[in-house]
């Protein structure tokens, strides 16, 4: 974990001072102002990926990250399979070099549009379960939480009808990210729709009423 969170600084440290080592001559002393600015606008200006709108440079972030991902994952795997095989001196030697080989050829042979589905799925993946611990926080608070704690139904009711509405709201903006994020799906005649989101909400609203101290 040490060795992690060094190589985010050393990343971070990289990104920040690069611009400082590249521009003009030395103009004297700035303030601390000034430098922390300096330091904020380069993270800014880096993490607005401004710099991957070149079809080039994001494949190749993208070539370099599933390099490190198939790597990773084969080297974990490929030690203690080698120790089995062959020599256990010999073990890490072994998943490295075969990692390496089998990385390398992924990446190469990877096209750029299956670069983007895979790594598209993956963070489809994180964000559905970012969307998910809202959703599940407030359904809980107002059913088990509420149902324990509120003894008067209607007062009871009126909080549910409310979590309700509010897990309403943030799928119905998952709904509108996932029409302008896949439109094209949509319009090639899918039979899902980004408004089936809403309907999941529009559902649990009735059971608002029933369920007393559920």
């Amino acid at each position: 974990m040490r060795r992690l969170y060094a190589t985010i600084l050393l990343l971070l440290t990289i990104i920040t001072i690069t611009p400082v080592v590249t521009a003009g001559p030395y103009e004297g002393p700035a303030s601390i102002g000034d430098m922390l600015g300096s330091v904020f606008n380069n993270l800014a200006q880096f993490f607005s990926m401004g710099w991957l709108e070149d079809e080039d440079s994001r494949g190749g972030l993208l070539r370099f990250l599933l390099f490190i991902t198939v790597f990773t994952v084969l080297y974990s795997a490929g030690i203690p399979l080698f120790k089995q095989v062959g020599p256990e001196k010999y073990a890490q030697r072994n998943a490295g070099v075969f990692s390496g080989v089998i990385a390398t050829i992924t990446i190469i042979f990877t096209p750029m549009s299956l670069l983007n589905g895979i790594f598209a799925s993956y963070a489809a993946v994180v964000l559905f379960i970012l969307m998910v611990i809202p959703v599940g926080a407030v359904y809980y608070l107002v059913y088990p939480v509420a149902g324990g704690a509120i003894s008067n139904q209607w007062a009871l009711r009126i909080m549910r009808i409310i979590g309700l509405l509010l897990i309403w709201f943030i799928l119905a903006e998952v709904g509108n990210y996932v029409a302008s994020g896949f439109g094209e799906a949509a319009s090639s005649g899918s039979s899902s729709s980004p408004d089936d989101f809403e309907y999941i909400a529009a559902a649990l609203l009735p059971t608002s009423w029933l369920g007393g101290d559920s």
